[in-house]
């Protein structure tokens, strides 16, 4: 480079263009999946606890059945409840308890 040349005169070396290019897309094609994540990640700090009560020197293997006990309010979310209940009742199943309208050895209780 001679004193009256520029910076901008020199020749455009274009695999070198290329190449930033192709690190800029990778780093743009990146950025939405970094954003799913993260606001995925913030939607677990905001997830319902969830409170299980039962006295833990039971031996639960003595209850062969078991009464839901309807919650006094109206539920808000009535597919969702209906999906947990089914799926306590599918693993209570598995573990040979019985379902029975009153009685039962058992009383679960979901708010």
């Amino acid at each position: 480079m001679n004193s009256t040349t520029g910076v901008y005169d020199q020749p455009i070396d274009q695999p070198q263009i290329r190449e930033s290019r192709k690190h800029m897309n990778s780093a743009i094609r990146k950025l939405p999946v970094l954003l799913v994540f993260v606001m995925l990640s913030s939607a677990c700090g905001f997830a319902q606890k969830v409170k299980v009560g039962y006295d833990k020197n039971a031996d639960f293997s003595k209850y062969k059945s078991y009464t839901w006990h309807a919650p006094a309010i109206t539920q808000t979310r009535p597919l969702l409840t209906a999906n947990v209940i089914g799926m306590i009742q599918s693993e209570l199943q598995v573990k040979e308890l019985v379902s029975m309208d009153q009685g039962g050895d058992l009383t679960l209780i979901t708010h």
